[in-house]
């Protein structure tokens, strides 16, 4: 059946590069396989990856943002790089405007957006386009911040969580349609450095901190609802 998919980069400058699947279903979690990719340089960088809905219209995935290890010395950075698993290849793309770390991505209709982020707490929001390989600035998030999660649902993007000065619980939907934020049910459990993934038009909220949390918390976009799992 239909899965979330979790793919945790580097943490605090330690590699934790599990994969991990949830199965709403059977309400269970189930270990997969290493990532063989080396992510150590995109520490607290997103990846926008397709889960349910069209990622883009080739199925590749683009990692943007994150924090450049090179040398021990961290700087946040623009860089966009898609993967093609057909393959197994990269490739450099144009270059995210705002250079910045700990960011969320999410993709609708082909496209990818990467909202807030740090340093600071940022509320951009910058839309890339796949076929184009071009970026355009859209409509700000209202509440900035960073170390937040987003996905997918119904053709919206829904930006969850997150940090600014404590751990958030908004939840703010995006769409892109009309290029508008709308503020949502808030998340039961405030938290930043948490992942996110949508499953038959629901999202699921996992992890995250303050602490070393497992929480699992059910997003119902239709209902403006939330359900602890």
């Amino acid at each position: 059946g239909d899965i979330a998919r979790i793919i945790a980069a580097t943490t605090n400058g330690v590699e934790n590069n599990c994969d991990v699947t949830y199965q709403p279903g059977a309400r269970q979690y189930f270990n997969s396989m290493q990532v063989s990719t080396n992510l150590s340089a995109y520490c607290y960088s997103s990846s926008a990856i397709s889960a349910g809905e069209v990622c883009d219209p080739d199925n590749r995935v683009s990692l943007d943002g994150g924090i450049n290890g090179l040398y021990g010395v961290g700087y946040h950075v623009g860089t966009n790089e898609e993967y093609d698993p057909a393959t197994n290849s990269w490739a450099t793309k144009a270059v995210m405007p705002t250079a910045r770390f700990a960011l969320a991505a999410a993709a609708v209709g082909g496209k990818i957006y990467a909202v807030g982020g740090a340093p600071g707490y940022l509320n951009t929001n910058e839309e890339y386009d796949p076929a184009a390989n071009t970026w355009t600035t859209k409509a700000v998030m209202p509440v900035a911040r960073y170390l937040l999660a987003a996905a997918t649902a119904g053709g919206k993007i829904y930006a969850v969580g997150g940090y600014n000065r404590s751990p958030l619980n908004t939840n703010e939907g995006y769409d892109p349609a009309t290029n508008t934020w709308a503020a949502k049910a808030v998340m039961p459990t405030a938290r930043n450095g948490l992942g996110a993934a949508a499953v038959g038009g629901k999202i699921y909220v996992v992890g995250g901190t303050p602490g070393n949390l497992n929480t699992n918390e059910e997003y119902d976009p239709a209902a403006n609802t939330w359900a602890t799992k």
